[in-house]
């Protein structure tokens, strides 16, 4: 679902627009041309339903360099191993969540909590991804 001439709503689950996942929140794809990232991963089951709806948006996945996490909850941030794996996309995230992610810490991202409230099924998994760089508030990037 394109939002503007950049960007494209790619995964939404139950909560929002339900066009992937219904555990997924909402997945954005920021289009830079030559390049391209999405913001947050969903929650890592059937992803195959957010490529699909990249490849719609008209991008190639090896143009899908980037995955832009901001934070580290599983409906965000669970998909990160699939999309690194598959696609070689480097994950970015906020400096305290590296850990969390490289590592799949259920514990700090709430996991085991969430399935015992049954936000997640018992046989849910968060795996590890590995983070290429972690971020700090007012962190940017020289493009120069």
């Amino acid at each position: 679902m394109r939002i503007s001439e950049r960007v494209s709503l790619v995964g939404s689950g139950q909560l929002g627009m339900r066009i992937s996942h219904r555990l997924d929140c909402n997945v954005y794809l920021l289009n830079g041309g030559a390049e391209c990232a999405l913001i947050d991963a969903g929650s890592g089951v059937e992803p195959e339903r957010i490529v699909t709806n990249i490849e719609k948006a008209g991008v190639a996945m090896n143009r899908v360099r980037w995955l832009l996490l901001t934070h580290a909850h599983a409906d965000h941030a669970a998909g990160a191993h699939f999309f690194h794996n598959r696609y070689g996309m480097e994950a970015i995230c906020a400096a305290e969540a590296v850990p969390w992610i490289a590592a799949g810490d259920e514990e700090a991202t709430s996991i085991r909590l969430a399935r015992e409230a049954v936000v997640y099924p018992s046989d849910f998994i968060y795996p590890p991804c590995p983070v290429a760089k972690g971020v700090h508030e007012g962190d940017f990037t020289d493009s120069s």
